[in-house]
């Protein structure tokens, strides 16, 4: 499962297609969780900015805090302990036979604030399972989300250790109702009745479970904000391909899913697996000369393979739908390394410029970046 390299595809700036006004993942104000790693591994916050700040991050039970700095152009590192990765206490403790566990934390969020503007990021690192996501402001969270997850199968070479999708729901105020409809899709689709949850400021919903958890949703009826993240333990994408990796993602509003997008796979590898979700029935997905239908919460994968080093193509719906490039395990993709995912941002949502991280961390040592401009 060794990591070779890592293409973080950030987000950055996004809008509302309704509103005028263009929003962005600075911010001086974030709640986090951490979803599990298939083991104990090192959890920590990443902040980057173009001006000189100061900060402080405080877990949701006040048992841990700490205050930092910002330099232009330096990434400032802050380590957080592992004891606070939602569901440490469940690594390893499951079999064969288990399909599903929730838990409902007192305490496992953490509230961060800066003096200016930053972009933020949380880190989850093991010797050879590692993913990042960007974490949202405050101000940009929403109140309706639908989740996106890859496919899996128990592997014979993992059977007995914990391999499993992730949901986690962190509060952000006191008295918030989250209700959660989960889509089980294995050779079946089942739809569970919807489950609510009562948290209060800081306390953290996880739910894991061996199934795709792609088109499930999490909500609130009380205009109550919350963060939501998803992903998996230790995912392989596809299911023949080794090895598995960490896959996390900060799951984004529905009010900012778009119609337009431009796309292109990462770079060093052969090809990649797009997966499309839609918002609404009768969503028509056009990409090249092929198009589909999905409805809502339905989701469809595109495996896309490059044909030139500076290759891109062009994708629509007709309606609103959400984009994740999910990179593939070394052995399918033409060079070694393990599989990554990233939220792609619909073409509404363009930016002129943007600041941001590249981190080391001995195995991952390689970096590079993908760009897709419009055609003049």
């Amino acid at each position: 499962m060794k990591r070779w390299l890592v293409i973080l595809l950030l987000l950055f700036f996004f809008g509302s297609q309704s509103l005028a006004q263009v929003l962005t993942t600075e911010g001086n104000d974030f709640w986090l969780a951490f979803l599990p790693n298939h083991q104990r591994g090192e959890l920590a916050i990443l902040v980057s900015g173009d001006q000189s700040t100061t900060g402080m991050v405080v877990s949701s039970d006040s048992s841990w805090s700490q205050t930092f700095s910002v330099m232009p152009g330096v990434v400032t590192r802050i380590s957080v302990p592992d004891s606070f990765m939602l569901g440490e206490y469940l690594i390893g403790s499951y079999n064969d036979h288990t399909i599903w566990g929730s838990e409902v934390e007192s305490n496992k969020s953490f509230h961060v604030t800066t003096e200016a503007n930053v972009s933020l990021y949380a880190s989850n690192y093991i010797s050879a399972s590692y993913d990042i996501t960007n974490v949202l402001p405050t101000a940009t969270l929403g109140q309706q989300y639908i989740l996106q997850t890859m496919p899996q199968t128990v592997r014979t070479e993992y059977e007995g250790e914990s391999l499993h999708s992730a949901l986690g729901v962190v509060a952000i105020e006191d008295s918030t109702e989250v209700f959660i409809e989960l889509v089980y899709e294995d050779s079946v689709v089942h739809h569970q009745v919807p489950t609510s949850y009562m948290l209060n400021k800081g306390q953290t919903f996880l739910h894991i479970c061996r199934s795709d958890l792609s088109n499930s949703r999490v909500w609130t009826e009380s205009c109550k904000r919350i963060a939501v993240f998803e992903g998996h333990e230790c995912a392989y994408v596809p299911i023949s391909c080794s090895a598995c990796d960490h896959l996390v993602e900060q799951a984004i509003p529905t009010l900012y899913w778009g119609r337009r997008f431009g796309l292109t796979t990462s770079k060093y590898r052969t090809s990649d697996i797009f997966k499309i979700t839609a918002m609404y029935d009768s969503t028509v997905v056009r990409y090249e000369d092929a198009s589909f239908m999905l409805n809502a919460r339905e989701s469809r994968t595109l495996n896309i393979t490059r044909p030139s080093d500076n290759a891109g193509f062009y994708l629509e719906g007709s309606k609103p739908i959400s984009v994740f490039l999910y990179m593939k395990g070394g052995d399918c993709a033409g060079r070694m390394g393990d599989p990554s995912s990233a939220v792609i941002h619909p073409i509404e949502q363009q930016f002129s410029s943007v600041t941001f991280p590249a981190y080391n961390t001995g195995r991952v040592n390689t970096h590079c970046i993908n760009i897709v401009t419009r055609k003049m």
